[in-house]
């Protein structure tokens, strides 16, 4: 992995042991497992490939690369670190882009198992499966998990104030009240 990723991947999860503080089942990102150099050269440039894919709107060929990186992980795929999080959040925008909500909600429910977050409190992660069901169209559930996210740590995350499903969601309150 390169540096800049690890510079990244470190923020990433500096940030989320944050925006956990609010749970009392922190995530531990700290016993992840680090690939040896070959496996991760091999999936960086699977990814770099598919990132290249996407910026040239080859949706189904970066889901292939991302799917092939995928399968290189060895299992338990839970046990390494940043390459099993990076993946299926990839694929979760990737499958909401092309409008497949088997597949999205399929890397949704990989993305939290990615992640060790069983229980679904992670904010980072309970936002974009807000964002990626709104923009599939299923609002209520979008709007049910900022909800909750609202609920629980008593504010939406300022860096998704942008998101079109918290503006969404926030007009429909506006319209209630």
């Amino acid at each position: 992995m390169s540096m800049g990723l690890r510079v990244l991947a470190a923020e990433r999860r500096q940030s989320q042991n944050i925006s956990l503080q609010w749970t009392n089942e922190r995530l531990s990102m700290d016993n992840f497992v680090k690939l040896e150099k070959k496996t991760s050269s091999e999936i960086d440039q699977l990814l770099r490939s598919a990132g290249l894919a996407a910026r040239t709107a080859d949706l189904n060929q970066a889901i292939t690369l991302c799917l092939k990186a995928w399968a290189r992980l060895p299992e338990p795929k839970d046990r390494w670190d940043f390459y099993p999080q990076i993946i299926s959040r990839g694929l979760v925008e990737y499958y909401t882009k092309i409008g497949d909500k088997e597949n999205m909600e399929k890397w949704i429910d990989l993305t939290y198992y990615a992640y060790r977050d069983d229980s679904r409190t992670d904010i980072f992660l309970n936002m974009l499966e807000a964002e990626c069901l709104y923009k599939m169209g299923i609002d209520s559930r979008a709007f049910d998990i900022i909800a909750q996210v609202e609920k629980v740590t008593g504010k939406i995350p300022p860096e998704n104030l942008n998101n079109a499903s918290v503006k969404a969601y926030l007009n429909s309150a506006s319209i209630k009240s």
